[in-house]
């Protein structure tokens, strides 16, 4: 009953924001663009101030050791390489190939996991703040090489690599590995200031997700929806994390790897299917579909790891 009552209180408070969000976009309390100026305010603030502070928190014993994080670029890298492989096998178009492949391996993991992480492991969150670390900028290099990829371009090195310097979540964990790394003290009202500013990412992401998704049934490519929905939401987290708990990955360590493999597609992953030439229709139906999901599986995920007493 406990573990019941754990995977209730992970899942349930992210189902309520979101659908405070969907409330207040029904009682017309922000358009559009409205929406669209808070999703880039807080993309470029607070979440990359929480993830700063989160890391910054981290004791060094409860720090993520060097092998974790290699685990954990090497898991998502290897979650692309076996897509590459197959999707082509069974998706003729490559306007498809390229979405599906980028909804299969682009999980939401600060909107949606960092959350988790805060609840399941609140004194070791650092930890999991570095493994999103590692696979944001990650993701970011392997979707624009698979949109480059199935578009028919030659992927850009210089262009990939000033979009991963420029990105906020980047450089907010490059801060606070840097305050964290050197020992920097922050000055205590400085301190509180940035812990409060960052304490707003979180929930303010996860109201606009919920406001910005439209839960309507697919019109189309319906085959290639529920090929991802199964990939992202079952297979690749079921695995991901059977082979995590072989390699002895237990508590925080796991909460992040449970969150590279099995959190939905990124919001961001429908902006990017649109710029680059992907059918941007699947992938918002990918995004809105896996977010739909994972409020289940997350839940499943975290009641039997619980339960068997990995976390």
């Amino acid at each position: 009953m406990e573990h019941l009552a754990t995977s209730v209180n992970v899942v349930l408070p992210l189902f309520l924001l979101m659908l405070s969000g969907k409330l207040m976009k029904r009682l017309n309390l922000f358009d559009q663009r409205t929406l669209d100026v808070m999703n880039k305010v807080t993309f470029k603030t607070f979440l990359p101030v929480s993830l700063a502070m989160s890391i910054y928190n981290t004791s060094h014993e409860n720090m993520a050791q060097p092998s974790f994080l290699a685990f954990t670029f090497a898991g998502t890298v290897l979650v692309c390489l076996v897509m590459l492989a197959v999707i082509p096998q069974i998706e003729p178009e490559n306007a498809c190939r390229g979405v599906m492949i980028q909804g299969i391996m682009r999980g939401n993991s600060v909107i949606f996991g960092l959350p988790i992480g805060m609840i399941l492991c609140p004194d070791e969150v650092g930890t999991v703040a570095l493994a999103v670390a590692v696979v944001v900028p990650t993701i970011n290099i392997l979707s624009v090489v698979v949109l480059e990829i199935f578009r028919g371009n030659k992927p850009a090195p210089r262009k990939i690599l000033r979009g991963i310097l420029h990105n906020p979540l980047v450089i907010g964990s490059a801060i606070g590995l840097l305050f964290w790394g050197l020992g920097i003290r922050i000055p205590q009202a400085v301190y509180t200031a940035l812990s409060d500013f960052g304490k707003l990412g979180t929930p303010l992401a996860l109201i606009i997700l919920g406001a910005s998704v439209d839960f309507g049934l697919p019109r189309s490519h319906k085959r290639q929806l529920l090929i991802v929905l199964i990939s992202r939401l079952i297979l690749v987290p079921v695995a991901g994390v059977t082979v995590s708990i072989m390699a002895g990955y237990r508590g925080a360590e796991l909460v992040g790897l449970l969150i590279a493999f099995g959190a939905p597609t990124a919001v961001s992953s429908f902006t990017m299917a649109q710029e680059m030439g992907g059918d941007s229709e699947l992938a918002g139906q990918i995004v809105v579909w896996t977010t739909a999901g994972s409020l289940v599986t997350m839940f499943v995920y975290v009641f039997l790891l619980r339960s068997l007493g990995f976390l």
